[in-house]
């Protein structure tokens, strides 16, 4: 499991690209896999700000997850 913290300014839109890589270096194949996100007001706060439906890209063996608030 891997946490980010990000600063995003309210009414904005955001965007990020993230890569799963093996400790080697090499990117992890995604096939199969989901992501899910939760935003909260911070790390202890039990009430979800917005629920994130992140893109895995399964389709190759790249790693990537990309995550988009508008």
């Amino acid at each position: 499991m891997q946490t980010y913290n990000l600063n995003i300014i309210q009414g904005s839109s955001f965007s990020i690209r993230t890569y799963a890589q093996n400790s080697d270096g090499t990117y992890i194949n995604l096939t199969g896999y989901n992501a899910r996100g939760q935003i909260r007001y911070n790390f202890s706060s039990t009430g979800i700000l917005i629920t994130l439906n992140p893109t895995v890209y399964s389709s190759y063996i790249s790693g990537i997850v990309d995550l988009f608030i508008s």
